[in-house]
């Protein structure tokens, strides 16, 4: 089991469906309120991706250039005002 944070490179993935199965599929091992950080492509939706993710992590997005952009700032849960 992982614990703490983890870090998943999801660039080169296109399409919606593929990007959020590859999630759920790394996501299989993490621990109840770990921090996972996900790094997409920078025309990925954060408002889709994070209305599919478990709710029992903490997940922060940034962009595929090392910097996070402002809409995605902080730590962002399923359901939050975006």
């Amino acid at each position: 089991m992982i614990s703490g944070k983890i870090r998943l490179d999801l660039r080169g993935t296109r399409s919606a469906p593929a990007l959020l199965n590859r999630v759920r599929n790394l996501l299989a091992g993490c621990a109840n309120g770990d921090v996972v950080e996900l790094v997409v492509d920078r025309h990925v939706s954060p408002h889709e991706l994070v209305a599919h993710l478990p709710t029992d992590l903490r997940f922060i997005v940034s962009a595929d250039d090392g910097y996070t952009l402002h809409e995605w700032l902080g730590v962002l849960r399923k359901g939050a005002d975006l």
